[in-house]
């Protein structure tokens, strides 16, 4: 399996409650975006989420948080949390709705 199918289905629940949300398959994973800026993926079993430097740093001291490094270099801004230690719906929609307040804040794509 390329990536979690049961932590996707989770995700499109929980991103139901944000208008213009689309999702594209991408090297092996899913990834979520909101006027074309990526948001929000799955890679393997992990939640790969976009939350600027200042908020990834804050989220990288948490417990079970750590920098997106798919080809060994970390992505700055990005972090990953293996679905394991993202107990219920409540602590994802947590996450969402702090990579979703960052990537409003930049400029839509196409």
């Amino acid at each position: 399996m390329a990536y979690s199918l049961s932590l996707a289905d989770r995700l499109r629940d929980c991103l139901d409650r944000y208008p213009h949300i689309t999702d594209k398959r991408m090297f092996g994973g899913l990834g979520f975006f909101h006027q074309g800026n990526m948001v929000v993926g799955i890679w393997k079993e992990s939640l790969v989420l976009r939350l600027g430097y200042e908020q990834a740093s804050k989220g990288l001291k948490r417990t079970g948080v750590k920098p997106f490094n798919p080809t060994g270099k970390s992505l700055k801004g990005w972090v990953m949390i293996h679905e394991d230690n993202l107990e219920d719906d409540v602590v994802l929609k947590q996450w969402l709705s702090q990579a979703m307040e960052f990537v409003r804040t930049l400029p839509g794509k196409g």
